[in-house]
């Protein structure tokens, strides 16, 4: 630890943030390199750090939006990030053995997760991508509960010990085709997470690569066509996440100037980081607070979500930000708990297969979601324990 510590301190003083940025990103990935699946998360992130260097080196933005695309916010959001992804190399340890993937025994648990997701499989909704002209026309993606959080039980039917492997992959099929119907892409990257997890000792090769790029194909062809069934092959074989990654970009700097011009006071930060880490509990008396990252968007527009870390500024500061890494990095190091049946093991499962939500677009899937699955998992086996005596 001391030795990571002494690393990134130097790395903070010896370059620009903008190169400091990568060169800590890929320290964290050769930590983690044993482990593919964490591997290819930091991977995932790692693409969120190209505009930063873009703009930093070369001052080139791909973006719309431009109202906040200042150096002091910049400067913000880099040395953010930079302090987030550090406290997170720090306390990590090494996993030198296949990451743990949670597993229960309950029935109840299996056949309760199956008729949710059949509810949100099933059930109907105005628009989709069909009868819309593009995306942004389809209004809401809530059937009782938003249709993301069909992932857990997903997450819930594959970890049952005694399942039948190919209603999982069939629901999970028909999740995927509902969720893209919606126009919609995170939530595919999040099962497919959840596969990789089930698979034990994930590693890159040359097969695996090419359909990890393949997916990459897919998903760009699928966000060109719901834009408006217009596509830009260049983009479709070329894009590894940039214009993704461009609006996230814009959006972190957008949530520091908000706060840099006075719009989103000290106060608001702390009563949005109360509702971030007890919004499973507590009434929204400013929902506007809830997620930071549509707030003012009709005065600021935006592409969408923004990166945790600046979120995490933004609601209290570098401190926030380095509480919350540390946290992660514990949550990541359960993922070699000894117990297969720990609740904190699904926990530690949830923020990797999670990861694509919290760490681009809003944190609360990080706490909200993640307390959700642990409460249906004991009310579901406490309830089947209770009623067998």
């Amino acid at each position: 630890m001391k030795l990571r510590l002494l690393l990134v301190v130097i790395t903070f003083f010896s370059s620009p943030i903008w190169i400091s940025l990568p060169i800590v990103f890929i320290l964290l990935m050769y930590h983690v390199r044993k482990t593919g699946i964490l591997l290819l998360i930091w991977l995932l992130g790692f693409t969120y750090v190209v505009p930063f260097v873009l703009f930093g080196e070369f001052k080139v933005y791909f973006g719309f939006f431009r109202d906040f695309l200042e150096q002091d916010q910049f400067k913000r959001a880099s040395i953010s990030l930079y302090l987030f992804i550090s406290s997170i190399y720090i306390a990590s340890r090494p996993q030198n053995t296949p990451v743990l993937y949670f597993t229960h025994h309950s029935k109840l648990l299996y056949f309760v997760s199956c008729f949710f997701l059949s509810i949100l499989i099933l059930a109907p909704v105005e628009q989709t991508i069909l009868n819309s002209v593009s995306y942004s026309d389809i209004s809401s993606s809530r059937v009782v509960i938003p249709v993301e959080y069909g992932v857990m039980f997903v997450f819930t039917m594959l970890s049952y010990s005694n399942k039948n492997v190919k209603m999982v992959h069939f629901f999970s099929i028909l999740f995927i085709l509902k969720y893209m119907l919606l126009g919609m892409r995170v939530a595919i990257v999040e099962v497919l997470l959840i596969y990789m997890l089930f698979w034990g000792k994930f590693q890159f090769n040359f097969r695996r690569i090419f359909a990890l790029y393949a997916g990459v194909v897919g998903m760009n062809f699928f966000a060109g066509w719901r834009g408006g069934k217009t596509i830009n092959y260049l983009l479709v074989f070329f894009d590894i996440n940039l214009s993704n990654a461009t609006d996230v970009f814009y959006s972190s700097l957008r949530l520091h100037g908000l706060k840099s011009v006075g719009l989103l006071s000290d106060w608001d930060g702390v009563t949005s980081l109360l509702y971030l880490l007890f919004g499973a509990f507590i009434p929204l008396t400013r929902p506007d607070l809830a997620n930071l990252s549509t707030i003012y968007r009709s005065n600021y527009g935006a592409g969408g979500g923004g990166l945790i870390s600046s979120v995490l500024y933004v609601q209290g500061g570098y401190l926030a930000v380095l509480i919350v890494g540390l946290f992660i990095a514990t949550g990541l190091n359960g993922l070699q708990r000894k117990s297969r049946f720990s609740l904190g093991l699904a926990y530690s499962n949830a923020v990797v297969f999670m990861f694509p939500r919290w760490f681009a677009y809003y944190p609360s899937q990080l706490f909200k979601f993640n307390i959700y699955l642990i409460i249906f998992i004991l009310i579901v086996t406490k309830f089947e324990k209770y009623a067998k005596g």
